[in-house]
């Protein structure tokens, strides 16, 4: 080898620097071969020859032998995908086998170390798992730590992964307290709720509030409903899509009907084609301008809720095609939520009566555990009923008296919910 120096000249036509080019540099020194390797990062055989010879003798013998020198290929070990951890202040990291993220092409043993940490502690134990740790319970904050891998021989090539570790202030869940539910007479509106009031927000985290409605009662099996095809002489057909409870129909298992004064004049259950799915009904029928009711069984609460939407029967009419269906929607109660986070719920059809359970839930958003809590509440109407007098026995007196008074109230029969005069 030689070292670069500016304007330094080496060798001369007389005296020439004598380079020697090779993989492999062998030299004889008392009967010792010795062959060294001109580049470390070669690999590959080369055949020496040696060559044996009398010398001071008539005939000057000699003998040879061949000797292969083999260096195998020496590969970069690798070290990639070691994930990023991130935990809550008084939590624990997870350990971490640092074979599972090791690629030795060569067998060759390797050597793991760490540097980059401050605060952090870390530790590599002779099984190659590595186990970090925060200086104390209180610590929050980030570090890099860099993980190398060495092969373990004289090339020593390396490679690193740099993983972050992250300790966050510890994250509560949001608290609901239990908020009450709400019984109405047919036709009365339900008091709005202002949800904020039952929440329990130790953080100071961003909410966001939804709700969802919840199976109650028992379970029923789909309705048997059929059509009497041969009473009709006329028919149309109906194209839609349903939203059940404010969510998609995405189930084949659901029905829908179409009435006439409870009589069924159409069913269908839906199918999933470009990309939704679809109810395809005909609809039976003699007169025209019949108002058409529509109910669904919702197989998920087992149970079966009215349509809002209504149609008018009309010989040969086609409502709704598979690109543009009509669009219905089944459910008993509407909710919505505005932004000052109050609850408004009304009834979707002014003559129903019964009982929706509702799960109002508060979400953390943007916080890693995106924890949450919800509250059931029981939503019910209940329908008319006219009072009902117990008999009032009559009275007579004499001359000159006075009829005895008597408290209406203690002869009514009447649900505590509807108001008498």
């Amino acid at each position: 080898y030689i070292s670069f120096t500016s304007n330094e000249a080496y060798g001369t036509p007389q005296d020439a620097v004598q380079l020697q080019a090779g993989h492999l540099l062998v030299s004889v020194t008392e009967n010792t071969a010795r062959a060294e390797i001109v580049d470390s990062l070669w690999a590959g055989s080369e055949i020496i020859q040696f060559n044996a010879t009398d010398y001071g003798t008539l005939h000057n013998y000699t003998d040879s032998a061949s000797v292969n020198f083999t260096i195998l290929p020496d590969y970069t070990p690798l070290v990639a995908g070691i994930p990023d951890q991130t935990i809550e202040q008084g939590s624990d990291f997870q350990t971490i086998n640092l074979d599972n993220y090791l690629t030795e092409f060569d067998g060759d043993s390797v050597v793991w170390s760490y540097s980059g940490n401050v605060e952090l502690m870390v530790d590599i134990d002779e099984n190659n798992i590595a186990a970090v740790y925060p200086p104390n319970t209180d610590w929050l904050g980030s570090e890099s730590i860099i993980i190398t891998v060495t092969d373990d021989n004289p090339n020593a090539f390396f490679s690193s992964d740099t993983i972050l570790f992250t300790v966050l202030p510890l994250d509560h869940p949001p608290q609901l307290a239990e908020i009450p539910g709400q019984t109405v007479g047919i036709g009365s509106q339900f008091e709005p709720i202002y949800l904020d009031k039952f929440l329990t927000e130790l953080d100071g985290d961003k909410i966001a509030w939804s709700y969802a409605f919840s199976p109650i009662g028992e379970w029923k099996s789909p309705p048997e409903w059929s059509v009497q095809i041969q009473d009709y002489e006329s028919s149309m057909n109906l194209t839609t899509v349903v939203t059940i409870r404010d969510g998609v129909s995405d189930t084949s298992a659901n029905v829908l009907g179409a009435f006439v004064d409870d009589v069924c004049r159409g069913i269908a259950e839906p199918q999933f084609i470009l990309g939704r799915w679809i109810y395809f009904m005909t609809i039976y029928g003699d007169t025209n301008g019949d108002s058409l009711d529509f109910r669904v069984y919702d197989s998920g609460f087992g149970d079966v809720i009215s349509v809002v939407e209504k149609i008018e029967f009309f010989s040969n009419n086609v409502v709704g095609t598979p690109d543009n269906p009509f669009r219905m929607e089944a459910a008993n109660l509407s909710i919505s939520i505005d932004s000052s986070n109050v609850a408004h719920i009304g009834t979707m059809n002014l003559s129903w009566s019964g009982t929706e359970a509702v799960y109002f839930i508060a979400l953390d958003t943007e916080t890693r555990n995106q924890y949450s809590d919800s509250s059931l509440v029981m939503f019910t109407v209940i329908p008319a009923i006219a009072p009902v007098m117990a008999e009032i026995s009559d009275q007579t007196i004499d001359e000159g008296e006075s009829f005895a008074y008597f408290d209406l109230d203690d002869y009514l029969v009447q649900p505590e919910t509807n108001l008498v005069t």
